[in-house]
């Protein structure tokens, strides 16, 4: 719910900004001492306005679990820009954000309906709250070879099936800039009562431009966790965790980061979530125009290379995507010889370019208004090259997700066991003690409690084989398993 406020304020940058300039002798932490005995190759990089910023519970600049001053109308403003009831400074990332999600809206031994495609932080809050988890296969693209969403149809049929369960956590949109049709599932989750988490990590930005797929916020959800730092201009770690309605109390919520986030945190963050939220309420439209210009700039030269594709709006209506935020540029490389991995190899070393990541065949970048021309045409000349120096190589990719695999205990039962490390070519029907999954994008094929079965090893080996990195199995091809 929006309301009227002066955006052009930062309440809580010019706190700090207004304490540093009275001088005060420091007889308090941090041990740096406003940078006096800082190593010098530190100030001498950061320079010593940093250090004097690096600030703790001082006089006048509140405290973030119990804010009643300049923190407190900072954190309404966010409300406000952000169109949500209430907004929470993060500064432990969004999987504090999603913990307190998952802790605040359903109880021990409760059951939440989750999609596949989660962060790894869900298990964590399944896990701390002993909580059951009801997982949705996500859609998989099988031309791009990624997961996608779920369908307000996926999400009825499980509701049907175990009624029982008491919230959903939606993740939308995903990594690729893909969004699912997130009004119709609210409507089905209230259709049978059951609160809303949306895991918004990658769209802090979507509430600030018309031409963006909507955000969850806009849309009623109950709360909403979004990292800043991802799309915003913010400082790495700095996320921000929405409240709307009255279905879980705030006092609850605030209680619960208080628990889960730093009894000492970083005044540099908050501060830096306080100016990310005053610059897109101020100029949010006009940096998101210029990032979409960059980045259909970007996919208009590709139409150009015979053997690269990047897609925008024509991927809408299958595999559960509903929307797409077009700032998110995807290259699909395959065609070259290259997998994903490699390419992100070959940009690194021979062009001196980084990309957000890589999988097997594709590389993604993300577009801001901080990208220049130089930057762009930097990534055309590297991906010229490419197109015009193909390799002999057929990029071998899966066609399928594997099935989800049977739960037998829950992901708080499997924690309290002890593990049990073997081969994991030996491990079909063991127990899994924690997540097995290709990173990147990180998306579960195995979560603590469920059988390992041979398609995942099979599927696991093969990925691992044409160069994915695979977590929860060693370098040694070994794996944790419950000893049960």
């Amino acid at each position: 719910m929006s309301r009227m406020s002066d955006q052009n304020k930062a309440p809580y940058f010019e706190a700090v900004n207004s304490y540093v300039k009275k001088g005060r002798a420091a007889f308090h932490m941090p041990g740096h001492a406003r940078g006096r005995i800082a190593p010098q190759e530190m100030i001498d990089f950061f320079g010593e306005q940093i250090f004097l910023a690096d600030l703790t519970e001082v006089e006048g600049l509140d405290y973030l679990h119990k804010p009643e001053g300049v923190l407190k109308e900072a954190q309404q403003l966010a409300a406000d820009a952000f169109g949500a009831d209430h907004s929470f400074f993060l500064v432990n990332g969004s999987t504090a954000g999603v913990i307190a999600m998952i802790l605040a809206a359903v109880k021990p031994g409760e059951k939440l309906i989750v999609q596949r495609n989660s962060h790894r932080s869900v298990i964590a809050g399944l896990t701390m709250g002993h909580v059951e988890p009801i997982f949705i296969q996500s859609r998989f693209h099988p031309e791009m070879y990624m997961m996608t969403g779920i369908t307000p149809d996926d999400l009825r049929e499980t509701i049907e099936q175990y009624p029982e369960c008491k919230a959903v956590l939606l993740t939308s949109p995903n990594y690729f800039g893909m969004s699912e049709n997130t009004q119709d599932l609210i409507r089905v989750a209230r259709e049978h009562n059951l609160t809303v988490l949306v895991d918004e990590s990658h769209g802090a930005h979507l509430h600030f431009h018309s031409q963006l797929p909507a955000s969850a916020v806009d849309l009623g959800a109950d709360m909403v966790t979004q990292s800043v730092h991802k799309t915003l201009p913010s400082f790495t770690q700095t996320s921000i965790l929405h409240l709307n309605g009255d279905r879980i109390p705030r006092r609850r919520v605030q209680t619960l980061l208080a628990y889960l986030q730093t009894s000492s945190p970083s005044y540099l963050m908050m501060v830096s979530l306080d100016m990310a939220r005053k610059q897109m309420a101020v100029h949010g439209k006009e940096l998101i125009d210029r990032a979409m210009v960059n980045a259909d700039n970007a996919r208009e030269r590709i139409k150009g290379f015979r053997n690269l594709y990047s897609f925008r709006d024509e991927i809408i209506g299958d595999y559960g995507i509903y929307d797409f935020d077009p700032t998110k540029l995807t290259v699909c490389v395959k065609n070259t010889g290259y997998t994903g991995f490699k390419m992100e190899k070959l940009l690194n070393q021979k062009f001196n370019i980084e990309v957000e990541l890589s999988d097997l065949a594709n590389i993604l970048c993300f577009m801001t208004a901080g990208n220049t021309e130089k930057d762009i045409d930097d990534l055309m000349e590297a991906l010229e090259y490419v197109d015009q120096h193909t390799i002999s190589e057929t990029v071998r990719t899966i066609s399928r997700l594997p099935r989800i695999p049977n739960l037998i205990l829950s992901p708080s039962e499997t924690f309290a066991m002890e593990p049990l490390l073997m081969d994991f070519d030996a491990a079909d029907g063991q127990i899994a003690f924690e997540v097995i999954a290709p990173y990147p994008p990180g998306i579960p094929y195995t979560c603590p409690g469920e059988i390992i079965t041979q398609e995942i090893i099979d599927l696991i080996t093969e990925l691992r084989s044409i160069g994915s990195v695979v977590q929860g199995v060693s370098i040694d091809n070994k794996v944790k398993v419950v000893k049960y």
